[in-house]
């Protein structure tokens, strides 16, 4: 009696050491997915500031040999954050064969249990840390939302000060036409209006020259992005 006593007793801890042992698998491959998460979301972001530099080569059509090195540059690194996401799902299928290995290893004897027991107390640590990682790229990525969400706004506020600048430019065009007409008209002196003529023209490269300046500055606030 006491010998059945003790097998049950022994088959009790087994399964308890099993389901412990399940639970930390389980919480390893959920670990897995959410770095496979991360590469997901770090290939879309790539994909995004791929698309954004092919609009701005538009825009840009002198700082076009600068833009067409980032692009290749962006696809050699979306190129090699496939080759991680890819190593990270092999790995995953590793780690699931390592899972169903541990499973069996599960029916051996108590020695071969101590062992697992303390592979175990490291496993937590690690995942202790893997947590603490998640948390920092979580942080991290809130930042970069941040950040970009601040650039487009910038971006619209640019955008409507160029459309300002245009509009002052057409006003400052349509006042040079109707002062050379009314110079036309009332047939003033031709020294005079024309001292006045270039005066206009200058006061539209002077415009024309700040419009340039701001979208400059709007193009190399987008590249600091």
């Amino acid at each position: 009696m006491s010998e059945v006593v003790k097998t049950s007793d022994e088959l009790r801890i087994k399964l308890h050491d099993q389901t412990e042992q399940n639970v930390l698998m389980e919480e390893q491959v959920n670990l897995r997915d959410q770095l496979v998460q991360k590469l997901k979301d770090e290939i879309h972001q790539s994909e995004v500031e791929r698309h954004r530099l092919e609009k701005k080569n538009c825009a840009l059509e002198q700082e076009l040999r600068k833009a067409e090195n980032q692009r290749k540059l962006l696809e050699e690194e979306n190129c090699a954050q496939k080759q991680e996401l890819r190593r990270a799902e092999d790995q995953h299928d590793l780690l699931e064969e390592k899972n169903c290995a541990q499973k069996q290893e599960l029916k051996k004897a108590e020695e071969e249990r101590h062992l697992l027991e303390e592979q175990n107390c490291a496993q937590k640590q690690e995942l202790g840390r893997a947590e603490e990682l998640r948390h920092l790229l979580e942080n991290e990525n809130c930042a970069q939302e941040q950040e970009l969400k601040n650039a487009e706004e910038e971006r619209h506020l640019l955008e409507e000060q160029n459309c300002a600048l245009k509009q002052e430019v057409r006003r400052a065009e349509e006042q040079c036409h109707l002062l050379e007409e009314k110079n036309l008209a009332q047939d003033l002196d031709l020294g005079r209006a024309e001292e006045q003529r270039r005066l206009l023209e200058r006061t539209c490269a002077a415009l024309e020259q700040r419009l340039e300046q701001k979208r400059r500055k709007w193009y190399r606030r987008l590249l600091c992005c």
